[in-house]
């Protein structure tokens, strides 16, 4: 299982209180990774991806960010990056990095 960092519903409530995204609906651990912790989020305007980086720091994390930013703003299908209020997208959860995009729904070919 790739959830490394476990967080409560209060403390993922707390988290998201700092940016526009509604109100949590309901929150579940991705197992699918090796690396990073990641949440799927749902809130009552949308679902998120919540990555909480274990092994990077915050001046790591500014390139991986600015890129996905600029390839969704671009029409190309990436998670785009959320802002919190302060117009940060790298915020601390639990004294680690971590980011919230928004969700790519799957493409059918």
């Amino acid at each position: 299982m790739a959830v490394y960092t476990s967080i409560t519903k209060e403390e993922l409530k707390a988290f998201l209180s700092d940016f526009d995204v509604g109100t949590l609906q309901s929150f579940d651990g991705i197992s699918s990774g090796v690396t990073n912790t990641n949440y799927l989020i749902t809130t009552s305007l949308n679902k998120y991806i919540l990555t909480v980086f274990e092994h990077h720091s915050m001046g790591e994390l500014p390139f991986f960010i600015n890129l996905m930013t600029f390839l969704s703003g671009h029409n190309i299908d990436c998670p785009n990056p959320i802002l919190n209020n302060q117009k940060n997208s790298i915020n601390l959860l639990k004294d680690k990095p971590a980011l919230l995009v928004s969700f790519l729904k799957r493409r059918r070919s």
